[in-house]
């Protein structure tokens, strides 16, 4: 299957002028439809040719064709005017619409993503995204009999014992593995490491040699030597201050995400034959040099941090974080494999614990830079986007451990992401490095390349992001919030199974994986305001808040179409784009948003390419009562 299928002239709709465009009616099967205010939009029949609307005149007209299957559809279109002249030649009807929002071409060559920007404008950088190595690996069965997760308890023959009065802020040192190259597969790199602060429950920090009492330690802060200042931090090198901040905010917000999305592991695992997955018999104190206690690992990850003689400045943060399974494996199940191979190496890495990773060049980032010069130089502790990614990597660990490593990409990165979302108020950072005003641009642009349970690779992952995330939003927002997530995350289901029996558990509705990507299809097709005007699908939705173990948990509302398409300063939602001239494919769980025009008649005709060949293609014409594009709404409760 084809991860990234680019459409053929794809074309953005952004300018605007009057060109007539004519279309024929088709002789075969007409579906005839009079609008209906508050059902703006028509399923079209799987056997129309042609659809008459009536009751339309001074409407804007788009559609929208759907995917809502596991594999890639190539869905029908409406035609252009020369291509329904070729096929209905000897019966022509003039059908009133105007093309009056004309395209601008949009980019489909690279998709860079990184935008270059003149150094009089706002810089904004996107992070480039980490997908855990351990999927390229065969998935580990859990057991010999039926149950997934059912395990055995044989003994490993790693052995230690843990003692936090061991570890000593300030002199303690360790070498880890670490994945220092830029292609992030090398796992038998290594870097020394000493530990510059422990972070308690309470909130409180160690950056000196002073100990504290270890009931209520939660996190060991490492950074690589040669990327620890005793000054003030920047570019790449971290500080006391910037250390202090990570091991503070995560050791006072951990419990608060526990207790939302559940406990992570605290098993070592192992395996002897490079299948059956077994879990360690002894305690993770006695299988772990550092025992249960979350490590973060601080470094220039991907050694990516460059210079831009051209731009005046260090351009690239690269990898924010991430975590990798494989830090839960003993190292012994690296001899189940040959000495030197993909499979030996990545266990043989395992530094064997709790352990995420964080970019040093990130902690300095500075979101209110103009100029690359001053990227990577933030006055602040450490930036929001660090913060956040606390919390989004360690929702990976307690994922792995909730769902026994079986979640797709694209389910644990939304899941990381409405973690980030439901995290943000309670620890209350920087409110524009959350995931909404980061992701949404992107999603709003570069839908058209994946869907919501697509995962592409690459550069183009970050893409992915935005789809899984502007899926999760939508689906958080309307059916019970932070309750929801909690069940998504806490129940024995996986991916689209976990998503349908949470919600319903939490609402009592019934909902199936082709109903919720049709709702959130339609919800990035027609503005807030209409939506909510007319009841029909949307993001706006205030969830109630969830209370549960001490917390409160709130989402706030997300009007779509507040948000920039990406690249675009002053167009706003997700872009519509004009009808490509050639087929084109959907990804999974993929929409597309595209034009026909305005109609200057009441009853008008409009051809299509044929007949459905594909029972996973849905097609619906859109009736707008103004087209968005350039509208940014504004609409609140």
């Amino acid at each position: 299957m084809s991860f990234f299928n680019l459409p053929i002239k794809r074309n953005l709709l952004l300018a605007s002028c009057l060109t007539p465009l004519i279309f024929t009616g088709c002789i075969f099967s007409t579906q005839s439809v009079t609008y209906d205010s508050s059902t703006p939009y028509i399923k079209i029949d799987e056997d129309a040719t042609t659809v008459k609307l009536s009751g339309v005149e001074g409407k804007t007209i788009t559609y929208m064709v759907l995917n809502k299957s596991s594999s890639t559809v190539t869905p029908r279109t409406v035609l252009t005017s020369q291509k329904a002249l070729e096929l209905n030649s000897s019966n022509q009807d003039e059908l009133e619409i105007e093309n009056d929002i004309p395209p601008l071409y949009a980019n489909t060559e690279g998709f860079k993503l990184y935008k270059d920007l003149e150094s009089n404008e706002n810089i904004k950088i996107y992070a480039q995204n980490f997908e855990d190595p351990a999927r390229k690996f065969t998935k580990f069965n859990y057991a010999s009999n039926s149950s997934r997760s059912a395990v055995s308890f044989d003994t490993s023959s790693s052995s230690t014992t843990y003692s936090d009065s061991n570890f000593t802020v300030g002199s303690t040192k360790k070498t880890f593995y670490v994945l220092y190259d830029e292609d992030l597969s090398d796992y038998t790199k290594t870097l020394s490491f000493t530990l510059r602060a422990k972070g308690y429950s309470d909130g409180t920090y160690t950056t000196t040699s002073k100990t504290s009492d270890s009931d209520d330690l939660v996190c060991y802060v490492w950074v690589a030597d040669i990327y620890y200042s005793s000054g003030s931090g920047s570019g790449s090198k971290v500080d006391s201050n910037k250390v202090a901040a990570i091991a503070s905010t995560f050791g006072k917000y951990k419990a608060a995400e526990t207790n939302l999305i559940g406990e992570e592991s605290s098993h070592m695992l192992y395996s002897t034959d490079g299948s059956t997955v077994s879990k360690c018999s002894s305690t993770m104190a006695s299988t772990s040099a550092t025992g249960t206690v979350v490590n973060i690992l601080v470094y220039d990850i991907g050694k990516d941090y460059t210079y831009s003689s051209s731009k005046g400045g260090y351009t690239n943060g690269g990898v924010v974080g991430f975590f990798v399974q494989k830090d839960y494996y003993t190292q012994d199940t690296a001899s189940c494999f040959t000495s030197g191979s993909d499979y030996y190496n990545y266990f043989n890495s395992s530094n064997e614990g709790k352990f995420f990773y964080i970019d040093s060049a990130w902690c300095n980032y500075n979101s209110d830079a103009t100029s690359y010069s001053t990227l990577w130089d933030s006055s602040e502790d450490v930036s929001a986007t660090v913060i956040s990614t606390l919390f989004h990597e360690f929702q990976h660990m307690v994922n792995f451990g909730n769902k026994k490593g079986y979640s797709s990409s694209w389910f644990d990165e939304m899941m990381s992401m409405l973690v980030e979302d439901v995290m943000q108020p309670i620890i209350g950072y920087d409110e524009n490095e959350a995931p909404a005003p980061t992701r949404l641009p992107l999603f709003n642009y570069y839908y058209q390349i994946t869907g919501a349970d697509t995962w592409l690779s690459g550069d183009y992952m970050v893409y992915s992001y935005s789809s899984a995330y502007a899926f999760g939003a939508y689906i958080t927002r309307n059916y019970g919030g932070a309750k929801l997530i909690s069940e998504m995350s806490k129940n024995k289901y996986y991916d689209w199974s976990a998503i349908t029996k949470a919600i319903y558990t939490v609402t009592g509705k019934t909902v199936t994986q082709e109903s919720l990507v049709t709702e959130w299809a339609l919800a990035g097709c027609y503005p807030t305001t209409q939506a909510k005007a007319k009841g029909l699908p949307c993001y706006y939705n205030t969830p109630s808040p969830y209370t549960t173990g001490g917390y409160t948990y709130s989402l706030k509302p997300i009007n779509l179409f507040s948000y920039n398409i990406y690249g675009y300063t002053s167009y706003y939602g997700p872009a519509i784009f004009s009808t490509p001239e050639d087929s084109f494919t959907l990804n999974p769980s993929q929409f597309l948003h595209m034009s026909i025009g305005t109609a200057k008649a009441d009853t008008v005709r409009i051809s299509l390419s044929g007949k459905r060949t594909d029972s996973n293609e849905e097609l619906y014409i859109l009736i707008h009562d103004y087209l968005y594009p350039s509208v940014k709404d504004t609409y609140s409760e």
